[in-house]
């Protein structure tokens, strides 16, 4: 399959700077696209090449060939053996230097962020938006990849979600990333060019996390509840209602009226101090705010939904211990 014309600028530059874009390799490639390029500083051509690689089986030790006009053509003349000089057509002698920041602000302006460069690292870029908490880091060059440290300075400056585009990782690379909470895609996959030059970026989408509840035991005897790492003590009605919310939460009818939560503290004869239902439905939202889970959590965990009353939202993963 015929390389496309970014995905040769993007192999380029996994090497050091400067990057060079021989003619001979441009020629099938020019077009629109390469004006454009050329034009936004993205490719820079070079002077004409004055010197040209020795023969291929030189055993003379020469590190070049110079290059001559002769009876109208530019010949790279061999030193000693003029039956080894090499007729060079125009587009030989021409060479462009490759940026890699242009092709990265190209990526900024297809996804309407902005460059920044405050990592402060040589040869990494940081692609943001105001609209998007996810960042993207872009590092073109092999030797910048191989790094040690690389994937902790990345995560030590950016906490949140976080992109990389590279070239393509070999499988303990990923390894590597992905360990450090880096997302990876390769660069020639993420972007294409038009014919036009234009710049078009896909970013593979950020995995579905599955939400996992943390599991609620109720230790009755003790009055002790855990939520995950949590654990709170719990007063007596407190500790009956939270298990009647548990075993009402695992059948058909998973609500407690007012009523309901009543005749579970209290049974068929409520004394004349007995209180309200709701003040103890409070009571035991209270306790576990108290205990380290904020009111959203609380009022998430017990639901109360309309006239049904009370229920508890996290059946799957709640069990009573005596």
């Amino acid at each position: 399959m015929t390389e496309t014309f970014l995905a040769l600028l993007w192999r380029l530059s996994e090497a050091d700077e400067p990057i060079l874009l021989w003619g001979r390799q441009a020629a099938c490639h020019f077009g629109p696209a390469f004006d454009r390029l050329l034009s936004s500083g993205v490719l820079e051509e070079c002077l004409p090449a004055a010197e040209w690689h020795p023969c291929v089986d030189c055993s003379c030790g020469a590190y070049s060939r110079i290059i001559q006009l002769r009876e109208g053509a530019s010949w790279a003349l061999c030193p000693h053996d003029i039956y080894r000089d090499t007729q060079l057509g125009d587009d030989d002698l021409r060479s462009f230097q490759v940026h890699p920041d242009g092709l990265v602000g190209l990526i900024a302006d297809a996804l309407a962020r902005r460059k920044d460069l405050s990592l402060h690292l040589p040869g990494v870029w940081l692609i943001e938006s105001s609209d998007d908490p996810a960042a993207i880091v872009i590092i073109p060059s092999r030797r910048t990849l191989a790094q040690s440290g690389l994937e902790g300075a990345l995560r030590e400056a950016r906490r949140g979600d976080l992109l990389l585009l590279s070239p393509s990782l070999s499988a303990p690379e990923r390894i590597r990333f992905t360990r450090a909470g880096i997302r990876t895609a390769s660069l020639a996959a993420a972007t294409s060019m038009s014919g036009a030059g234009k710049m078009t970026v896909t970013l593979p989408q950020k995995p579905v996390e599955e939400k996992v509840h943390p599991t609620l035991i109720l230790y009755r005897g003790a009055r002790r509840v855990t939520w995950g790492e949590r654990q709170i003590v719990l007063s007596d009605q407190p500790t009956r209602l939270l298990a009647a919310l548990i075993e009402r939460a695992k059948t058909p009818s998973p609500h407690l009226t007012t009523r309901d939560v009543e005749d579970v503290i209290y049974g068929s004869l409520a004394p004349a101090t007995a209180r309200p239902g709701r003040d103890i439905i409070r009571e035991l939202r209270d306790a576990l705010t108290k205990g380290g889970l904020d009111q959203s959590q609380v009022k998430a965990l017990i639901r109360r939904e309309g006239n049904r009353g009370w229920r508890l939202d996290c059946q799957d993963v709640t069990r009573v211990e005596p």
